[in-house]
C-alpha cells in the first residue's frame, strides 16, 4: 500500500511540477458509478480535474476522479498520470499508471496503454495489468463527435472484457452526450449511456454536469 502511494505520488509530483498549459474541473452526478462492468454505487455526486502540457514532443497529463453515493455504495477515487506520443498524423499512444480506492477498501494499481487512430470514429484500444496480480482489462472504443444545432454532442460504443478474483467478465457501453456552453469556458453536459454487462443486469445511466476550462 505505501509503495503504490509513494509510486502514484512521485509521479503526480513531477508533472504538477511541470508549467500545466491546459486544465478543467467537473461538478456533477451520475445515476449509477459503475468501473469496468461492476456497479460500484448508486445516485452519485462526482467531482474531477484534469491538467496537461507538453514538453519535449511528449504530452503529459494529471487526472482525477472522486466519487460520493447519496444512496448505496461507497466513496472511491481515480488518480490517473502518464504520458502520451503522437507518433503520425493517424496514430497516438498513451502509458500511464491509473490509482482506484474505495473508502473503506483495498486500492489497486495498474499500468495501463492506449492506442488511438486519428480517423473515422476514432478506434482506440485500451489495456490495463493490475500490478500486484496479472489482472487485465482490455477495452476497444470507437467515438464520433459533432454538432447538434450550436452544441456539442458525441456518441461512442465501447467493448472491454476485464479479470476479477472470480472470472473474466465482459461489458458493453454505448451511449452519448450533448454539451451546452453557458459561458466562453463553461459548459452543462448531459448524457446518457445503456451499459450490459456480465456483472449486472442492462442498466441505463445518466449523467449531469458543470465543466470548466482554464
Amino acid at each position: 500500500m505505501k509503495t503504490k502511494t509513494s509510486i502514484i505520488t512521485a509521479l503526480l509530483s513531477l508533472i504538477t511540477n511541470v508549467a500545466l498549459a491546459s486544465g478543467s474541473v467537473s461538478l456533477g452526478y451520475s445515476s449509477d458509478f459503475l468501473r469496468r462492468g461492476t456497479a460500484l454505487a448508486e445516485e452519485s455526486l462526482q467531482g474531477s480535474a484534469s491538467f496537461s502540457t507538453e514538453s519535449r514532443g511528449l504530452g503529459l497529463s494529471v487526472n482525477a476522479l472522486a466519487n460520493k453515493p447519496t444512496e448505496s455504495g461507497e466513496d472511491s477515487y481515480t488518480l490517473s498520470t502518464g504520458v502520451s506520443k503522437q507518433l503520425s498524423e493517424l496514430l497516438s499512444v498513451y502509458v500511464g499508471l491509473e490509482h482506484f480506492e474505495s473508502v473503506p477498501g483495498e486500492a489497486t494499481l495498474d499500468v495501463a496503454a492506449r492506442v488511438g487512430i486519428n480517423g473515422p470514429l476514432s478506434p482506440s484500444l485500451y489495456v490495463a495489468r493490475n500490478t500486484d496480480e496479472s489482472l487485465y482489462t482490455y477495452e476497444v472504443q470507437v467515438s464520433h463527435g459533432f454538432k447538434l444545432g450550436t452544441n456539442d454532442a458525441s456518441v461512442s460504443a465501447l467493448y472491454g472484457n476485464t479479470d476479477t478474483a472470480s472470472g473474466d467478465l465482459d461489458y458493453i457501453v454505448v451511449g452519448g452526450s450533448v454539451a451546452q456552453s453557458v459561458s466562453e469556458n463553461a459548459s452543462i453536459v448531459g448524457s446518457v449511456d445503456y451499459v450490459d454487462s456480465d456483472g449486472f443486469k442492462d442498466d441505463v445511466v445518466v449523467g449531469l454536469s458543470l465543466n470548466v476550462n482554464f
